[in-house]
Parts: C-alpha cells; structure tokens; sequence
C-alpha cells in the first residue's frame, strides 16, 4: 500500500479538493483507495468527496463517526474498535468501475459531538506523549487500513501548518508527501522549510526516506515566471548540504475560477472539462502520483 500525505503550510492552497479528485482519479485506474481526513481542526473531506445520496444537499450529508472516533475509542477502550466499517465510508463512482473508495472522515463534523469527541481525544496526549503511542496507534490504524480494507492506496489529508498531528502524517505515515504551496513569500519559505526538515526526518526502521512532490497552486495561466522563481526559491542553498533541496520540477496548477468554484470532486464525474487548464493540470500530477505509487 501507498500512502501519499497532503500537507500545506498555509491554507487556501485547494489541498482537500486536490486529495478528492486524485483519489477518485487512482480509483478509476482500478485501484483500491482510500482518503483520510486528518485535519481534524478544519474537516471538510467528505464535502469535497460528496458521500451524500442522491437528492440531498452535500452540506447535510454529515458521517456517523470517523478518524477522531476510532482514535478515540483505541486510547480509552480496552483496544483498538473491533472493524473499521464503522468508521469508513463508501464512495460512489461511475457504473463499471473495478476500483473502489472509501473515506473515513475526520467524524460527525460540524456536530457539537464532533467538537466533544476531539476536546477527548486532545486530552489523551495522544500526539504528544513522550513515549510514542501517538505513533502507535496511527501506525495500527494504517495497518488495519491495509489488511481490512486491502487497500491499495491510502490518501491522508493532513493539518494545515506546523503541527504534531502534522508531524506524524508527514513523516512516520507517509511515503510521498504532496506538499502544497501559494505564490506568497511566506507560503513558500514555510513549505520549503518543511520539505527541508522531511529531508532528515526521523523515520522507522526499514523506511525509505520521504519522497516529496512540490505543488505551486493558485497560478494565473500563462505565469511561467512565477513557476521560475518559485523552484529556484525552493532549491536556494540551506544552511547545510543536507537542508539544501534538489527539487527538479515543480508541479501547477492553474486558476480556473468555473472548476475550483464548486469545491467538489470533478475526475470522473462524466462532465467535460477537458479543455480546462486545471483540469490538465490535475491530470500530470496525478499522472505522476499513479506511477509512483504502481512502481513500489
């Protein structure tokens, strides 16, 4: 299984929708995936992904339990919740497709049982505690992802900024990190920042350093300068040759006001954009994103 983290320092990058589409791009290559929303403070995941049925508004299609609940239930239970269907749930894709998706989302957010349930599990110290259950419990639900649910790619959104949460899907979780970023100076020297410190990072056992795929998003079209200086921003020398990147492309993704105004998931949904410079845009990333996680 292939776990792709997306990760942006400041928000407005367009991370969630980027996640909803490449999920379903990878689950109509006949891939089994499935997309977790780890941003617990700003979840929003199974909007982006629509889980609501038929006729109902998206906004009050709102999931029983999900991420914060399981986590919840494995730091003050006996164990770990004894299935992960209860946390999961399927997303509808086009008639014939051989791939599946399945969310777990952040839980019943925007409920005041939502916000409860997180207050509880922030108290357990669970991704702070000096003595790594954070990593544990995370690590296992991963893994239970993998054997139960025999995926083939598992998607985390991940918390915005700098973060322990952040810190976890980004390092120890994570074999690619998609890492967003805006043509702000203070969006890219945080994101370059933190590709820098992935470099180095503290990795299990066994672990293959983090890859990491740079995203510039929000770029008016035609703006191929903007894509100059921001790859050469990002490959300045560190203050040490282990901080200094090597970046040798730098993926876009234009601003196209008609695809990113709906704020839902578009690849696969039968419309035709393919005239869309975004639209495009998604698909070399995903392009990529595809065959790095095929060829492991």
């Amino acid at each position: 299984m292939k776990t792709l983290t997306f990760y942006s320092y400041k928000g407005g990058t367009g991370r969630s929708l980027l996640l909803a589409n490449a999920a379903r791009y990878l689950a109509l290559l006949d891939q089994r995936v499935v997309a977790v929303d780890f941003d617990f403070e700003a979840p929003g995941l199974h909007y982006k992904l629509n889980i609501s049925p038929p006729g109902q508004r998206t906004a009050d299609a709102i999931p029983r339990r999900g991420a914060v609940d399981y986590l919840l239930a494995s730091a003050q239970g006996d164990g770990p919740p004894r299935t992960l269907l209860d946390y999961v749930v399927p997303v509808p894709l086009p008639r014939g497709t051989k791939g599946s998706l399945h969310l777990m989302p952040a839980g019943s957010a925007p409920t005041g049982d939502y916000w409860r349930a997180l207050t509880a599990l922030l108290r357990q110290d669970l991704f702070t505690d000096p003595q790594g259950n954070r990593i544990a419990a995370c690590l296992e639900l991963k893994a239970r992802i993998e054997e139960e649910l025999q995926a083939d790619f598992l998607l985390i959104d991940s918390s915005t900024g700098v973060t322990e949460l952040a810190g976890v899907t980004t390092t120890v979780l994570a074999d690619t990190v998609v890492c967003l970023m805006l043509a702000t100076e203070e969006s890219q020297a945080g994101a370059r920042a933190v590709l820098r410190s992935l470099r180095h990072a503290a990795r299990l056992a066994g672990q293959p350093p983090v890859e990491m795929i740079p995203v510039l998003s929000r770029v008016p079209e035609h703006d191929d300068s903007t894509v100059r200086e921001t790859l050469s921003f990002l490959n300045e020398p560190g203050p040490t040759l282990e901080d200094t990147l090597a970046l040798g492309k730098l993926f876009v993704l234009r601003t196209d006001p008609d695809l990113a105004r709906g704020e839902s998931a578009h690849v696969g949904s039968g419309e035709s954009q393919s005239r869309s410079q975004l639209y495009q845009d998604y698909l070399a990333l995903f392009s990529e994103l595809a065959e790095t996680g095929m060829k492991g």
